[in-house]
């Protein structure tokens, strides 16, 4: 019988797969080696830096029940009521729902604004947009992240994430 995180693990890398015009095959894994190296420069505490590593890996887990054009805005709720009942660190289910709330509360699936949004949820946006934007030279995507703080992104942790990837700025 296979055990429920061999699903939930399995069914996130068949939603990254899946969605390769969308999600680049990795995308999971380098999603969550940003937000832990954001985490550490927001000096967030090791059992944070635990969940949200495994929110980012499970971050996308809705897309693989969906048809793509449905996706979208489901997914996060999809995938966070897929984790109901997996023994998941506190926190981890909350980031996957709101990953894609928006600082200025437009986003999805409840429109939370500022603060409201877990903070961790806050932190594995930046990454999966940085992620997103991984292509581009180091300069362009801090240019695209400065342009989404206070927008789409929490200010606090862009610059962060801004101070990892341009020292010297």
């Amino acid at each position: 019988m296979l055990s429920r995180q061999w699903i939930v693990w399995h069914g996130s890398r068949f939603a990254a797969q899946r969605e390769t015009g969308f999600v680049r095959a990795g995308h999971p894994e380098r999603v969550r080696e940003i937000a832990l190296r954001l985490g550490r420069e927001l000096k967030l505490s090791r059992s944070e830096r635990r969940a949200l590593g495994e929110a980012a890996l499970l971050h996308d887990i809705g897309r693989a029940l969906l048809p793509p054009h449905l996706g979208e805005k489901s997914h996060p709720r999809v995938g966070a009521d897929l984790l109901i009942g997996q023994e998941l660190p506190p926190g981890t289910r909350d980031a996957v729902l709101h990953h894609h709330e928006r600082w200025d509360g437009r986003g999805y699936p409840h429109g939370l604004r500022g603060s409201a949004i877990p903070r961790l949820a806050r932190v594995l946006a930046v990454a999966n947009a940085a992620d997103h934007l991984g292509r581009l030279l180091p300069e362009m995507q801090a240019e695209r992240l400065a342009w989404e703080r206070g927008l789409a992104l929490d200010p606090e942790i862009v610059n962060a994430y801004l101070r990892l990837i341009c020292p010297e700025a």
